[in-house]
């Protein structure tokens, strides 16, 4: 019974993390169907999937803005909004690409790692309300 309780509760974890951060739940999970779907087909999928790991990030970053400053739903259609728009304007320049060089990894890379960035400062920021 203490193991039946145990696999509740952290699956109760998990599916809180799932309704948190649904958008970067919806992204990894199409990055892990292209991926088993590429190595099954042998059909390449690289451009799909670093555009998709852009967006976990973009939404990463728009989930901690949200939690960080309000829970206001204005907030909320903002972020998500902008995340959004920065993933599929990412996804529409890596798809009209003729091949992905070190140039589009490198700037994929940096904008990752901006985003990183955010996602750990954001909390850290004052807010008026506070």
């Amino acid at each position: 019974m203490k193991l039946v309780n145990f696999l509740l509760d952290r699956l109760g974890g998990l599916s809180k993390a799932i309704t948190r951060y649904w958008a970067v739940f919806i992204c990894l999970t199409a990055i892990v169907i292209l991926n088993t779907i590429s190595i099954e087909n042998d059909v390449n999928y690289e451009r799909q999937i670093i555009a998709l790991v852009f967006g976990v990030f973009c939404f990463l970053a728009a989930q901690s803005l949200k939690e960080r400053f309000s829970e206001k739903i204005i907030l909320y259609l903002a972020s998500y909004s902008a995340a959004f728009l920065a993933f599929a304007g990412y996804f529409t320049y890596v798809m009209t690409l003729e091949s992905i060089d070190n140039v589009i990894g490198i700037k994929t890379v940096t904008l990752i790692f901006v985003l990183s960035i955010a996602f750990i400062w954001i909390p850290s920021v004052n807010s008026g309300v506070d």
